[in-house]
């Protein structure tokens, strides 16, 4: 099965930057029916998505990182998330990109490498 995601502004009419949903949809389903999608709620504004090793990477503004997973071929599931603390409010994770099959992340002025299978932070490096 094939999803889109959709970052969702709570107030219809006016310009959003804290977006805290994210909205899941089949990718064979019309976006505008917002019906069928799966909805994701979150405690603070989404920085960052990344999709890796058939996790998707949420990062918020209070420092967490979200980490949403499924099975092969089922749909995926907010109740079996997991939630690293990786930073805190006043330095969240603000760039995640893979490298080399782990997870870098960028915090101030720290990069922080994540195993990806265990979800271990496994190296800070700090940036001088």
């Amino acid at each position: 099965m094939d999803y889109s995601l959709d970052l969702q502004c709570p107030y219809e009419d006016e310009e959003c930057g804290n977006v805290e949903v994210i909205h899941v949809y089949q990718s064979s389903d019309n976006i505008r029916n917002r019906k069928n999608s799966m909805k994701m709620q979150h405690a603070a504004s989404i920085l960052c998505i990344l999709y890796l090793d058939n996790k998707v990477f949420v990062s918020l503004a209070n420092g967490e990182v979200i980490v949403y997973q499924r099975e092969a071929g089922s749909f995926w599931d907010p109740q079996s998330s997991q939630t690293l603390c990786l930073g805190s409010p006043s330095g969240p994770v603000t760039k995640m990109v893979p490298v080399a099959g782990k997870l870098w992340c960028g915090c101030q002025n720290r990069i922080l490498i994540i195993n990806t299978s265990t979800l271990a932070q496994e190296l800070v490096l700090a940036i001088l």
